[in-house]
C-alpha cells in the first residue's frame, strides 16, 4: 500500500539551529554545482567529487528530508568522477524544485 504524501514544505519541522545550517549548505550548494539535468521526476545536481561536498550533500539531504518528506534523495558517486544529488516526486515536484531552489 502506497502513502501519499502532498507536496508541501514544513519549515517548521527544523530547529533553528538546523535552519541556519541549512541555509549555509543551500549557499554552498548553489555555488559548488557543475551541471544540471532535468529527470522526467526532477533534476540531478552534478558536484565536484571531494569529500567535503559528498559530507554537505548527506547533511542537505538529513535535513531536506524533515520539511519535504514528498522527496525522494539519492547520490550518485561515479568512479574517478563527479557526484550527483538527485532530486525526485511524485507530479508536481519538479516545479516545486524549480520555484523552491532559485539555483535549479
Amino acid at each position: 500500500m502506497s502513502r501519499h504524501i502532498p507536496i508541501a514544505c514544513v519549515p517548521s519541522a527544523m530547529s533553528v539551529e538546523q535552519r541556519k545550517k541549512y541555509e549555509q549548505l543551500l549557499e554552498e550548494m548553489s555555488k559548488c554545482r557543475l551541471e544540471i539535468s532535468e529527470l522526467p521526476d526532477g533534476y540531478a545536481v552534478c558536484y565536484p567529487a571531494e569529500s567535503s561536498m559528498i559530507i554537505k550533500l548527506a547533511e542537505f539531504i538529513s535535513l531536506e528530508r524533515f520539511c519535504c518528506p514528498f522527496l525522494n534523495f539519492e547520490l550518485h558517486v561515479e568512479s574517478n568522477g563527479p557526484v550527483w544529488l538527485h532530486l525526485t516526486g511524485p507530479e508536481g515536484v519538479k516545479e516545486f524544485l524549480k520555484e523552491t531552489f532559485n539555483w535549479i
